[in-house]
Parts: structure tokens; C-alpha cells; sequence
């Protein structure tokens, strides 16, 4: 998942710089650098990087060129049609998102928001405190959990964890900044 989060910025940098290029040699080569990151997010296995990378996509279009649109809707169909001639693991992985009860990974981000919660509530001001390792030795240390997850799986609430109500104060504020700053350049 940390590795589909970079990924998830780094392509669409790549695309704004494909599109920003002028010579065509130049447009070629991006185009095929950009084809490594993408293969990796496809072969990560993270259904949500490839769902985010999709919106991703799309806001990307209607941002860049509204008509741009139709062209990615023809292509997820496209993409769509050729799922059963995808390797069996990737196909099976799209699979499990429209198979309730079949989902390992949803159960086991159960088990992480129950253990995530206890926490956030008895620190929701202060925080954990940073650090490699810190989430899951304040967990064992102070709560009776079976498992005891790494991380919280979500960077906002992982931020919230670690730095408090501040923490994610900062963080939402960054990114809305980076929005708003983003659109205007547009």
C-alpha cells in the first residue's frame, strides 16, 4: 500500500510532464518511463491504488481537457473486457472487491480500526508520538489486542496517532493549500 501511495504521485507527474513537453523524442521517452510505475501499481496487487489511480485519472482529464473523458471511459471498458486474459492472481484480486465476505484484507483493516480506535480516543489531542514501531508498542503496551498491526493503514490516521489533533490539523491544511494552489494554476 506505501508503495501504490508513491506511485499515486508519482504518475500523475509523470503524465503533466508528458503533456507539458514539446518534442516528440523527448514526449517518447517520458511515455515509456511512465509505463514502469504503472506496470508496478497494476502488479502491487493494491485494489485501492488502482481505484485511486483511476479517480486520479479522471479528475485528470476533466482538469486537463474535458473531452479527454469519453477516451478514459472507452478505455476502463477496454480494460474491463480484457480482465479475464490478466494473470489468475491480479484477476482474482478484482474479483474479491465485488465478493462481500470473501475479502481478507477488508477483515484485517477491521482488526487495525479496532485497535486504532482506543487509541485515537485516549490521545486524541497529544498523540503517540513519531517513530518506526511506536503504534504497535503503545498498542501491546496499553490494550489487549490478538494482533497487533504495524501502522494504521491511513496516512491521516496514522498522522492524527502519531501528532495528535494539531498533527492533522497541519496535514489537512497542507493539502487543501496544495488543492487550492493547484487549481488556480490550472
Amino acid at each position: 500500500n506505501n508503495l501504490a501511495e508513491v506511485l499515486l504521485m508519482m504518475i500523475p507527474l509523470c503524465g503533466a510532464l508528458f503533456l507539458g513537453e514539446k518534442k516528440w523524442k523527448n514526449k517518447i521517452v517520458i511515455a515509456l518511463l511512465t509505463c514502469l510505475p504503472i506496470l508496478v501499481m497494476i502488479l502491487t496487487g493494491t485494489r485501492s491504488g488502482w481505484g485511486a489511480l483511476g479517480l486520479c485519472a479522471l479528475v485528470f482529464c476533466i482538469l486537463w481537457d474535458k473531452r479527454l473523458v469519453p477516451v478514459l471511459i472507452i478505455g476502463a471498458l477496454c480494460a474491463y473486457i480484457a480482465l479475464p486474459y490478466v494473470s489468475m492472481p491480479t484477476y482474482n484480486r478484482v474479483k474479491t472487491i465485488f465478493v462481500a465476505n470473501n475479502d481478507h484484507s477488508m477483515k484485517y483493516r477491521d482488526i487495525i480500526m479496532n485497535a486504532t480506535k482506543p487509541v485515537l480516543r485516549d490521545n486524541v489531542i497529544s498523540g503517540i508520538g513519531i517513530g518506526a514501531g511506536n503504534y504497535s508498542r503503545y498498542i501491546s503496551n496499553n490494550y489487549e489486542f490478538d494482533s497487533v498491526p504495524p501502522h494504521s493503514h491511513n496516512v491521516y490516521i496514522q498522522t492524527w496517532l502519531e501528532f495528535g489533533l494539531l498533527g492533522l490539523i497541519s496535514l489537512l491544511m497542507m493539502v487543501i493549500s496544495s488543492w487550492i494552489n493547484g487549481i488556480k494554476e490550472i
